[in-house]
């Protein structure tokens, strides 16, 4: 669960144990980049960085990595496939929305 699955020129698609420094080296071959730059950057996954929704440095300028994000597979505990996007999820999230929303003012 580490590998660069598909790349293309305005996107990545990658598994969530993948190091954000590897992504790092092959983005730059292309010259492009990951914008969102931690301290951990040579150790921390990106499955881990959407988790925590990290940012760097330079957050002010690019943002945090929640801003680069489309889509997230997910698996849950029972085996099932399930996905979250900026606008669109599936049931087990939405009901997870539902539950939240009362409570807060930004979603």
């Amino acid at each position: 669960m580490k590998n660069i699955i598909e790349m293309e020129d305005d996107y990545v698609v990658v598994q969530p144990g993948l190091v954000k420094g590897i992504l790092d080296r092959e983005l730059k071959m292309r010259k492009k980049f990951f914008p969102p730059d931690p301290a951990s950057s040579n150790f921390c996954t990106m499955g881990g960085m959407i988790t925590n929704n990290s940012s760097g440095a330079h957050c002010l300028v690019y943002g945090n990595t929640i801003d680069f994000v489309e889509d997230v597979n997910v698996v849950y505990s029972d085996g099932k496939k399930g996905f979250a996007g900026q606008d669109r999820y599936d049931t087990k999230i939405d009901q997870v929305r539902k539950l939240i929303l009362p409570f807060t003012d930004f979603i």
